[in-house]
């Protein structure tokens, strides 16, 4: 994945309102499947644990970002790194 569509990716699941199916087969009570509308795993919508002024103020931070990178063509790598760690990734060093 480019770093553009990594930064997109990632302000679509901060202003995603996540809806989680918990029946089967789908995903279950214990264990439920991505969201229905941006395909973010459970895990990682409950590892983020961020008030929604947080996740709105990050969003807009990595659409900034995400526009830099497709205009200039090089990514800024602390708003990638912030993307990849939210997305359960490894940053980069």
């Amino acid at each position: 994945m480019d770093p553009y569509e990594e930064l997109t990716t990632t302000v679509r699941q901060l202003r995603c309102e996540h809806s989680h199916p918990c029946q089967p087969p789908e995903g279950t009570l214990f264990e439920p499947g991505p969201c229905k509308h941006c395909g973010t795993p459970w895990v990682v919508t409950t590892a983020q644990g961020m008030s929604e002024p947080l996740r709105a103020e990050l969003a807009k931070l990595l659409e900034s970002a995400a526009w830099w990178t497709k205009t200039r063509g090089m990514a800024d790598r602390h708003a990638l790194n912030v993307a990849r760690v939210i997305n359960g990734k490894t940053a980069l060093r």
